[in-house]
């Protein structure tokens, strides 16, 4: 993660959610990025001023939730394309939060104030599992306490 100062006057353009994730006072998580260019993942200071999010090598980031610390979760694409849920620490360190056993793919959606953040975990056949990683990184497959139907 790098801090960029405050925002270049210029073609900006919000991403395909045109809305700031806000769920942290002073600070909030939005996809912008310049006409013609890959997303740019950034985590907004009250000072208005950005911080760039770095991805894990692969093409697209996503951010969609943030804490009172500044910890921001979402997705990654890793350089083999597959995507996986990420959690960016106050200090700017991505941490991928894996798969559940032989999934292809995770999201991350939510954090919480304690650190536990919320999502899903996919697998080849596109059958999505609730998950909850601790702040350990631990992850806890969910699912079997939703109800069906």
């Amino acid at each position: 993660m790098r801090h960029v100062g405050r925002v270049p006057r210029g073609p900006w353009t919000w991403g395909s959610s045109p809305r700031p994730w806000r769920a942290a006072p002073r600070r909030s998580t939005t996809p912008v990025w310049p006409p013609a260019s890959p997303g740019r993942r950034v985590r907004w200071d009250a000072d208005g001023s950005f911080t760039e999010l770095d991805g894990l090598g692969g093409a697209r980031s996503e951010a969609r939730g943030i804490d009172a610390s500044g910890v921001v979760v979402g997705s990654a694409e890793r350089p083999d394309g597959r995507v996986h849920a990420v959690r960016w620490d106050e200090d700017g360190t991505v941490v991928d939060l894996g798969t559940l056993p032989g999934d292809a793919t995770s999201r991350a959606t939510g954090v919480n104030d304690d650190g536990v953040v919320v999502g899903e975990s996919v697998a080849g056949d596109d059958t999505p599992r609730a998950v909850r990683w601790e702040p350990d990184g631990t992850m806890v497959d969910v699912s079997a306490l939703i109800e069906s139907g």
